[in-house]
């Protein structure tokens, strides 16, 4: 049997096409609703297959950063890929996914990851999986009421306000909250702007209020009514929950603690090791949800310099790098950490021989050196060299907040 042909890959032609087919492959979700209005991913960042007028294939990416080391990672965040169901089979994923990874390439983007739903289409495309996703449930009665906060907290006053008003203040909030910690992304404009757009295009049972100390924004909290669990009940689901200091994440939760009378749960998509010591308690938390993210380096020596180290850490390593998508990756490098600073350059002996995939998994820290080699996904060092290998990448396990 003949190999299919090579599909035509091209931009999205309209964004219509695209939403509709997001609404055939995933459900009517919020926000898969066509607004020309909604600020978007240019369509020059869709990589597209059409039937004639039809859209039958399509992977995008959007314009982000992850936070690791302290410093933000150029990223590019693969997302809106999908074939249509009477297409599949014929290698139109791999096809278009590929395409957005080199032009991800192109554009100076040092790594991507994404949310899959498949696995293994995204392995042989040289993701692993590099990180967390998922929210939390928090019974109301786990948080602190007014009258426990200390005074830094208690002057802090909330007021009900509007995206506009708060927008740069929420980004700067965050920014502060994020870079401290691996995989937390860093927000880009257009996250703000669709962020404003789509809770005042689906506002009912939404709410936002700011929380002002000394004339300072210190909280920004947007949380909205979910449909009640019994007995007229609701429960709160936190979309953004920012705040400069401890006093304010505890003065956040007093104010959602007033919801009392109609409300028994909050969930949150922070980790718990974020916010946890500030609840009475902490016992009765459950999951919510929960999932994997996969990462990829798409420029590996680039990535290499951006991200942080610990100044403890000096390292060089010699690795032999494959990557079937991105030749500038492929070859024999020496990675060099001193006084939290890495750099990756040809040369040495290939003494480690990893792939693409392995070397994302533990650029993120997901990725154990020493695991893998008995696992044989990488191949070669002393133990020394492995032990090295994970002190430089050591850290916890990267957190994706925000879905994309």
């Amino acid at each position: 049997m003949s190999a299919l042909p090579a599909p035509a890959i091209e931009p999205l032609r309209n964004r219509r096409e695209s939403v509709e087919l997001s609404r055939l492959l995933f459900g009517d979700l919020e926000g898969a609703t066509y607004d020309p209005e909604r600020p978007s991913t240019p369509n020059e960042r869709m990589h597209c297959v059409y039937e004639g007028d039809r859209l039958i294939a399509k992977s995008g990416s959007t314009d982000m950063a992850q936070f690791f080391g302290g410093r933000s990672v150029a990223m590019g965040g693969l997302c809106s890929v999908g074939v249509a169901p009477d297409r599949r089979g014929r290698g139109l994923a791999k096809a278009v996914v590929s395409a957005s990874l080199l032009a991800m390439h192109e554009r100076g983007d040092l790594l991507s990851s994404q949310f899959p739903t498949t696995a293994g289409l995204y392995r042989g495309l040289g993701y692993e999986f590099g990180g967390v996703f998922g929210s939390t449930r928090v019974p109301l009665h786990e948080l602190p009421t007014s009258d426990e906060l200390d005074d830094r907290a208690k002057a802090i006053e909330f007021t009900v306000c509007n995206w506009g008003d708060v927008t740069h203040d929420a980004a700067t909030l965050w920014d502060s909250m994020a870079r401290p910690h691996n995989g937390w992304q860093d927000h880009r404009p257009l996250f703000w702007a669709q962020t404003a757009f789509d809770w005042d295009a689906h506002d009912t049972g939404k709410f936002l209020v700011r929380g002002v100390r000394d004339g300072e924004t210190v909280a920004v909290v947007a949380y909205q009514h979910e449909a009640p669990l019994h007995d007229g009940i609701f429960s709160l689901w936190l979309e953004q929950l920012l705040v400069s200091d401890g006093a304010a994440l505890r003065a956040a939760f007093a104010f959602l603690a007033g919801h009392g009378t109609t409300v028994d749960t909050v969930k949150t998509t922070l980790p718990v090791e974020y916010f946890g010591w500030a609840l009475r308690g902490g016992e009765h938390l459950a999951p919510h949800k929960s999932g994997r993210a996969m990462t990829r380096l798409i420029d590996t020596a680039g990535a290499v310099a951006a991200r942080g180290y610990s100044p403890a850490v000096t390292a060089t390593i010699p690795l032999s790098i494959a990557d079937p998508l991105i030749p500038t990756n492929v070859g024999d490098f020496v990675l060099e950490v001193a006084d939290g600073a890495g750099q990756l350059t040809p040369g040495g002996d290939g003494s480690i021989v990893v792939d693409i995939g392995a070397l994302s998994a533990i650029y993120t820290g997901v990725g154990r050196p020493a695991a893998m080699a008995r696992n044989g996904q990488l191949k070669g060092g002393t133990s020394a060299q492995l032990a090295e290998l994970a002190a430089v990448f050591a850290g916890p396990i990267p957190v994706l907040n925000s879905y994309f």
